[in-house]
């Protein structure tokens, strides 16, 4: 066994305890009793699919982030990460277009860190799903966000229109 294979076990048994402190969280909020199933009402950040897939993004970028200190170039770049038998795809389940990923990310009023990831376009209801980060002194804070529309629209620092 070389050295670097325990390093690598260090690593990931740190990252594991990373992911469970800080972790990628949602913040939509449940769907209400009330809704009675109605076609539009919100959906459990649990079940929504794009929801499940960015929060499969946010485990490859943080194990980005621990292993590289820094966010990946191309949102592709993540790939690498991806168990052999299942990678990821960087597409939005319900619009299948890719996600919009820029590193240095804009900011949304009243939310700290800043959107790299996020839908397209507003494919779930008005809303767009996003992935929002926060770099500290220790690990990479990642959130799954729904965020309106119209919110969005009024974003500040809006960022290139690129798709990566």
């Amino acid at each position: 066994m070389t050295m670097l294979q325990p390093r690598l076990i260090l690593q990931l048994l740190s990252l594991t305890a990373a992911l469970a402190a800080a972790g990628c969280q949602s913040t939509r909020p449940a769907a209400s009793p009330s809704s009675g199933g109605r076609q539009g009402a919100q959906q459990p950040a649990a079940i929504d699919p794009c929801a499940e897939r960015l929060h499969e993004i946010c485990g490859s970028l943080l194990m980005h982030y621990h292993l590289y200190k820094r966010l990946p170039q191309q949102l592709s770049d993540l790939s690498a990460l991806d168990a052999i038998d299942k990678p990821i795809p960087l597409v939005c389940p319900l619009s299948g277009k890719p996600y919009v990923y820029d590193p240095k990310g804009f900011d949304l009023r009243g939310k700290p860190g800043r959107i790299i990831i996020y839908d397209p376009e507003p494919s779930h209801s008005f809303m767009r799903w996003a992935i929002n980060v926060q770099e500290t002194d220790g690990p990479l804070i990642a959130d799954v966000l729904d965020i309106p529309e119209q919110r969005f629209i009024q974003r500040q620092n809006a960022p290139p229109a690129a798709q990566q």
